[in-house]
């Protein structure tokens, strides 16, 4: 389990070496689909000579099409998603990239901008959709429970998420809220 702690104006969590290669395997494997469907895209022109690659049909893949949806929104028809595909996936294939560029070799201190400690509690929520959409109706995925792997992103994230709350209270000029009922 990571415990995360506020160190200045950022977060700081200490990860074992299996965690670390838990979080780039997953990175490194939304990557591949990432840049497997980026690689598909079409060139096109518009009326100024601006080139534009984007998809010439709506994702299939589930995982590509949990993460449009966590992104775009539930309720947007798929028809739309291909018009924002591309610009979507660049930006979470940046994310990805972003926290692969913190993690250490091994086991060790992660040390994290606030700005990273959000980028880092997307990307996790996204592997968490990506898993939802992939698993079987028992919770398995290719017959491997994912409610571990679940419950630890899970974890992870809540945890940095409440760190960047309390960063966030600490800082605003207000002070925190207070009921008068």
């Amino acid at each position: 389990m990571i415990c995360w702690d506020s160190l200045g104006d950022g977060v700081v969590g200490y990860f074992d070496e299996f965690e670390i290669e838990l979080m780039r395997g997953y990175a490194d494997s939304l990557l591949r689909l990432l840049d497997h469907r980026t690689t598909s895209y079409s060139s096109f022109r518009d009326e100024k000579g601006r080139e534009f690659r984007l998809p010439e049909e709506a994702a299939t893949d589930v995982r590509l099409t949990a993460i449009l949806r966590t992104e775009i929104g539930q309720l947007e028809p798929g028809w739309f998603f291909p018009f924002l595909e591309a610009r979507c996936l660049a930006e979470v294939a940046d994310e990805v990239r972003g926290v692969l560029s913190v993690l250490p070799s091994t086991g060790g201190l992660v040390c994290l901008t606030q700005a990273q400690a959000s980028s880092w509690v997307a990307v996790l929520r996204r592997y968490l959709a990506v898993i939802d959409a992939v698993k079987d109706e028992t919770g398995c995925h290719k017959g491997t429970p994912v409610q571990p792997t679940v419950l630890w992103f899970t974890a992870v994230a809540d945890g940095l998420d409440a760190q960047l709350h309390l960063a966030s209270r600490h800082s605003s000029p207000y002070g925190t809220a207070r009921s008068t009922g």
